[in-house]
This record gives C-alpha cells, sequence and structure tokens, in this order.
C-alpha cells in the first residue's frame, strides 16, 4: 500500500467517525404505545404497577386497548387493563381446574387473573398484590 493511499484510507475513517450515528429504521419506528419496565415495575400511559418477582411480562399487539399480561409459572395469568384473558391461556391449561379472580384497580383498570386452583392460595396474594399497585396515570410516575 503506497502512502498516499494510507493516506486516503486514514482520512475516510476519521470522517467515518465524525458521522453521528442513525438507528436502523426497524428500531426508530416500534408500532404502538410506548411502555417501560424498570426497577420491577411496567408503566404505560393508561396505567403502571409492581411486577410480581419472576414473572414475565408481555404486552399487547400494537392496535390493542391498553393492558398487558403477567404470566406466573403454569397456568398463572393476571391480565391488567382492557383485553380477553381467555385468548392468553396456554393449551396445556384447558382441561386443568382453574380458579378465575376479577377486581376492579385505581382509575378502573379492570384485572383479571387465572391460575390452576391448586395454587390459589399463593396466586390469590399474588394478584391482590398486583390490584393494590396498580397506580392510575396521574400517579403512574409515583413508586
Amino acid at each position: 500500500m503506497t502512502r498516499f493511499s494510507r493516506l486516503v484510507a486514514l482520512a475516510g475513517l476519521a470522517l467515518a467517525a465524525c458521522t453521528p450515528y442513525q438507528p436502523p429504521a426497524l428500531l426508530s419506528a416500534t408500532a404502538g404505545p410506548a411502555v417501560q419496565i424498570a426497577d420491577g415495575r411496567f408503566t404505560s400511559a393508561a396505567f403502571s404497577l409492581r411486577v410480581p418477582p419472576g414473572w414475565r411480562v408481555i404486552t399487547p399487539p400494537a392496535a390493542a386497548p391498553p393492558s398487558v399480561i403477567l404470566a406466573g409459572e403454569g397456568c398463572q395469568l393476571i391480565v391488567v387493563g382492557e383485553s380477553a384473558l381467555d385468548n392468553a391461556l396456554p393449551r396445556e391449561c384447558a382441561d386443568v381446574p382453574l380458579l378465575r379472580l376479577s377486581a376492579q384497580a385505581a382509575g378502573d383498570v379492570p384485572v383479571e387473573g387465572v391460575a390452576a386452583q391448586t395454587e390459589s392460595q399463593a396466586f390469590s396474594i399474588t394478584f391482590r398484590a398486583v390490584v393494590r399497585s396498580v397506580a392510575a396515570p396521574a400517579e403512574a410516575g409515583a413508586g
């Protein structure tokens, strides 16, 4: 490589380093309303809530009403917001005797839960904790 080629390559690298980063279109235009999950708390424009330790958070499709599904072990599901709980149940739960709970949380946010009847005591405690943790939009930033 000649000295001139090295200088041209070095200049090209220097110019490339000065170009601002542009995220790929896939990352900059995500469909649907924004949600945040931080420090064990789920926050959306509609409500916020405390996520039970070890539970998964499943967000709805972009066009769906504001909601979130919290999924525990086995057949344990808690749906907060407007959503169809039965559509979220795994197929293996179809023949399991289920406990169903429902409540209205702060801001009239509907909460529904389902778990195997054999898990009813522990699930009821977790369900009540989630219902108590729901905060309306004005309170969503509060801890």
